[in-house]
């Protein structure tokens, strides 16, 4: 396992499994393995709820200053508009209409419902 978190080592601990952690020592069925274990789940839950908690702040801040959150619009060119409907003026397939101008299909589709 690459990562252990709080209840995967509580499974195996009931398992009869002793972890040995460097610099800790083993964690068994012991209190003392209990308490440890109880201690890095808490700390590892509260760090959790900072980090989330910080990025819901940043997020609200940036919502605030009237940033514009999410992924950027890649077509917004009206030249490029007009070229598609210059090949679908040529009846050319919603396909090749994409595929000429080098986007994806979903993408020439909102382009072009926007436009309407």
């Amino acid at each position: 396992m690459r990562k252990l978190d709080a209840i995967n080592i509580r499974d195996l601990t009931e398992r009869g499994v002793a972890i040995v952690i460097l610099g800790l020592g083993t964690l068994d069925r012991t209190p003392q393995a209990k308490l440890t274990l109880a201690m890095l789940a808490a700390i590892s839950e509260y760090e959790r709820d900072l980090i989330s908690e910080r990025t819901k702040a940043k997020l609200a801040q940036l919502k605030a200053d009237g940033k514009k959150l999410g992924r950027p619009v890649k077509v917004t060119d009206d030249a490029l508009r007009e070229k598609a409907e210059a090949l679908f003026a040529q009846n050319l397939s919603w396909r090749k209409v994409a595929a000429e101008l080098g986007i994806a299909l979903s993408t020439l589709q909102r382009m072009m419902k926007s436009a309407a």
